[in-house]
């Protein structure tokens, strides 16, 4: 919802509540979520968190009713007002302990499991209430919560301690489960979702395309023009690293227009998509070195944990964040850009430390470029190594081909040109196995000389721009016109 429709819906919810006899506060304080936050701690204390999954049944018909209004407000206050979601996390959270647990406990704990992932940092915490809030459904065959309830804790939970294929997998579950109760809206969430991690954990860009453009005929076929507006910007982020696009740090082309979708957002105050948008905006600026432009952005982004707390693109946004921050702080020598590297650098040290699996490889990499900015070069080449071999225990490969391109620039920079073209060249080759045709080719044009120098049979494959990313049947989304038509109809209506 945008963030007007959001607000009516906000005051016909509590209004509700007030009639229930549950009231918020029309203005909510830092103090106030601090005390309910302690009030719901000690009621924790002392208490075995799994024991929860078979704490008695809450029975009071009005409670169960609030319960029920509280539940669809979470769901609405999560991008629109913060403050709003943790305050009634916290309340539902506290009534399923104190009054007994219903089918609606299940998104509390799985609200309650974001909360700790996110702003309390505590991810093993977060995972126990997430399996919690799993139990429940099952405890209470409450089918009709569970597509939901599976996309709060792959996309906002699990995703921070496990490992990235396993939360597509999640979301691809949670999809099948919301179309068969006919939960549609949720089942194209847990899709679109799914479709975002795939990128995100390095799955071979041509899959991620046409699981896109999977997605959009079913997200056309039932109307869910909002959640369309959510995928584009993955998709022609995708196509443009496939090479499909004039200018590939800017997302326009066959799939959307970027200044319009960016319209739309501030027409409708849809701050949360918009920061998903400057997010692979970011991306594509810093893969083809417009640094400037990604430092301008980095600047938008700042909210980025009040629009989409939790999800797994806080951790790419970090890893490309603090990447900006270092490279700006080396050509500028600024202050300013060296302080938000280390902040960027601490904040994801903080997630590894409390059990976040796909942060280590974001860590090593931030470590390796502050031993770059520091002057440390056997330090520098020993991080980068070991975030290459991290990001392929993972199978992250793009971020395994960063890692490379990262040293071998750094190397290339001190002259070391055995060393430069050893790492560039694994890069340009990883960027070509990913599919980012375009990335690969930038490459092989910015170090052609050094490339040409040190020519291997490897080298002389020629990066096919026209490398096809074409389904089974040899269908091109350049001559599909019946979606491009349906997505200009389509996109940017709410």
């Amino acid at each position: 919802l945008s963030e007007r429709r959001a607000s009516k819906c906000h005051r016909c919810g509590l209004e509700a509540l007030s009639q229930l006899g549950v009231k918020f506060g029309k203005k909510i304080s830092k103090l106030v979520l601090a005390r309910e936050l302690i009030k719901t701690k000690h009621m924790m204390k002392g208490l075995c968190i799994m024991s929860l999954s078979d704490h008695f049944t809450m029975d009071d018909e009005n409670r169960l009713l609030a319960m029920n209004i509280m539940d669809m407000l979470l769901a609405i206050t999560y991008g629109s007002n913060q403050a709003l979601f943790v305050l009634i996390t916290l309340k539902t959270v506290q009534w399923s302990v104190s009054y007994g647990v219903s089918k609606y406990s299940s998104m509390a704990f799985a609200c309650y499991g974001i909360l700790l992932c996110s702003g309390m940092g505590d991810v093993a915490e977060g995972i126990k209430f997430g399996k919690v809030s799993m139990s429940l459904l099952e405890r209470f065959s409450a089918k009709d919560m569970e597509s939901k309830v599976i996309l709060a804790n792959s996309a906002f939970v699990s995703a921070w301690a496990e490992p990235g294929y396993l939360t597509h997998k999640h979301c691809l579950r949670g999809y099948e489960v919301g179309m068969q109760t006919g939960d549609i809206t949720w089942a194209m969430l847990n899709i679109k979702n799914g479709t975002e991690i795939a990128l995100i954990v390095g799955k071979p860009l041509s899959y991620v395309e046409e699981e896109c453009r999977s997605c959009f005929k079913v997200m056309h076929e039932y109307k869910q023009k909002h959640v369309i507006n959510w995928l584009l910007p993955v998709w022609q982020f995708v196509l443009n690293l496939m090479g499909y696009s004039n200018d590939p740090t800017i997302l326009s082309g066959s799939m959307m227009q970027q200044e319009d979708l960016l319209k739309h957002c501030d027409e409708n105050e849809e701050r949360s998509l918009r920061n998903s948008i400057t997010l692979y905006r970011l991306w594509v600026a810093f893969y083809f070195e417009e640094f400037d432009l990604a430092g301008t952005l980095v600047q938008d982004i700042q909210d980025m944990n009040q629009t989409n707390r939790a999800t797994n693109i806080i951790w790419r946004c970090a890893l490309l964040q603090g990447l900006t921050a270092f490279t700006l702080a080396q050509r500028n020598k600024s202050r300013k850009w060296k302080a938000h590297a280390i902040k960027i650098t601490s904040k994801v040290q903080e997630w590894v430390k409390k059990g976040a699996v796909n942060c280590y490889h974001i860590l090593l990499m931030l470590e390796a470029e502050t031993a770059v900015l520091n002057g440390d070069k056997e330090l520098a080449k020993q991080k980068y190594d070991a975030a290459i071999t991290a990001s392929a225990r993972v199978g992250f490969i793009h971020d395994r081909a960063l890692a490379n391109e990262r040293a071998g620039e750094y190397m290339f920079h001190l002259g070391d040109k055995y060393l430069a073209f050893h790492y560039l060249n694994v890069a340009i080759q990883l960027y070509s196995r990913w599919g980012a045709k375009a990335k690969a080719e930038h490459l092989l044009s910015k170090y052609k000389i050094l490339l040409d120098e040190h020519h291997t049979p490897a080298m002389n494959k020629t990066v096919d721009r026209r490398w096809t990313w074409l389904t089974s049947k040899g269908k091109s989304v350049n001559s599909d016109m019946e979606l491009r038509s349906r997505r200009r109809s389509f996109m940017m209506r709410s």
